[in-house]
């Protein structure tokens, strides 16, 4: 599929590319495109199997964004609480925050080399089970993409997980 980015899409992916190694934070406000750059970043890199991560309410939202700028790219859409993942294997695995940690000792055996986490201001609270099966997925993976128009909702503590998530040595505490 031919699509053009526009200046600003195009410079967030070099950046997210060649300066931060695919671990960084896009924090563009509503409607710019992240989800067009996310789908680009994993596009150029071929760093597959993927997982995206999302609230419930945006997996088809997600189905429809790789349908039209990746129709190349296979996908799985992961359901329930008993993780099922088909023999034949996908590109991309999308799910939601919810049940995560149900799925992240399949993902940690598949060995995922990229994951997204789209408004990943869902990631904020240290003792949410969703935090911490993101973390240690995000510990074992070599790059990761965090994309949200509302990096911090309420109180500054709440980004502290997401740029964990990222790199967790730059606040250890």
């Amino acid at each position: 599929m031919q699509y053009k980015l526009r200046r600003y899409q195009i410079a967030g992916v070099n950046w997210i590319i060649k300066k931060f190694h695919c671990r960084a934070l896009l924090a563009d406000d509503m409607g710019l495109g992240k989800s067009l750059q996310a789908i680009t970043v994993l596009r150029r890199t071929k760093a597959f199997p993927a997982v995206i991560c999302v609230p419930a309410f945006l997996k088809y939202n997600w189905v429809a964004e790789l349908r039209k700028f990746a129709p190349e790219l296979s996908f799985f859409i992961c359901s329930g609480q008993t993780p099922k993942i088909p023999r034949k294997p996908f590109d991309i695995y999308i799910i939601n925050y919810d049940i995560l940690k149900f799925w992240v000792v399949k993902f940690l055996a598949m060995k995922i080399n990229f994951l997204v986490f789209d408004e990943s201001h869902f990631v904020k609270n240290k003792s949410a089970q969703r935090t911490k099966a993101a973390l240690k997925l995000s510990q074992r993976t070599d790059k990761v993409l965090l994309m949200t128009g509302t990096p911090i909702e309420n109180r500054p503590v709440e980004i502290f997980f997401q740029i964990a998530l990222i790199n967790p040595n730059i606040f250890p505490n």
